[in-house]
């Protein structure tokens, strides 16, 4: 019964592993072009390198990014937050917000 239990257990533990990280995820209530930003994807969030979020002091950096409103973008805007603190937003090199 407890050899049972333990592989049970192991068997658990073995699984949760295996589950992709995007499911653990913490979301930070912010939007950029209609991607959630989490702690999975807060370092480069459009999977470009123009585009990051520092949780710590709450800022998004912009890099040389150029984001396209679409109406169609789930939450409606380039940049949605819901964070109850001020979002800190710092832009490096040319950056565009084209809307169409």
């Amino acid at each position: 019964m407890k050899k049972r239990l333990l592989a049970l257990a192991m068997v658990l533990v073995l699984a949760l592993s295996l589950l992709p990280g995007t499911a653990l995820a913490i979301d930070y209530e912010l939007y950029i072009g209609g991607t959630l930003v989490t702690d999975a994807n807060a370092a480069d969030v459009l999977g470009n390198g123009t585009v990051s979020y520092a949780k710590t002091t709450n800022t998004l950096t912009l890099t040389n990014a150029n984001l396209t409103y679409d109406a169609s973008i789930e939450r409606g805007a380039i940049i949605y937050s819901t964070l109850q603190e001020d979002l800190n937003i710092v832009l490096v090199g040319d950056n565009t917000i084209t809307a169409e």
